[in-house]
């Protein structure tokens, strides 16, 4: 491409995007009263309310019901495959029951 990456950079952005910092980031945001569609109100409780939850490997396809591994599967399932990841979908029995797509 011609571009030659600025490594400082990089470092910051790494650094500034662990999971302890984006975890950070939200309880700062919420503090502070910020509104967006990821940090408004849940019904659900302590860890299951944060956007950013655990950060484990995968972790996202026993959190989403079928409907919305559908979604993702249709509009990202050829991207994942050229990147080497894992469909959602591969395992289906993992995931909640469908309920709504909303609310995500």
């Amino acid at each position: 491409m011609g571009i030659t990456p600025d490594m400082q950079v990089i470092r910051t952005a790494i650094e500034g995007n662990s999971l302890q910092q984006m975890r950070a980031k939200e309880d700062r945001a919420k503090e502070a009263g910020e509104q967006s569609i990821l940090l408004g109100p849940h019904k659900s409780k302590g860890e299951d309310r944060r956007f950013v939850r655990k950060g484990s490997v995968g972790g996202w396809r026993t959190k989403l019901n079928q409907a919305q591994l559908r979604l993702i599967d249709q509009y990202a399932g050829d991207m994942l495959d050229r990147l080497g990841y894992e469909r959602g979908l591969v395992n289906e029995q993992q995931a909640e029951p469908e309920v709504s797509t909303l609310g995500v």
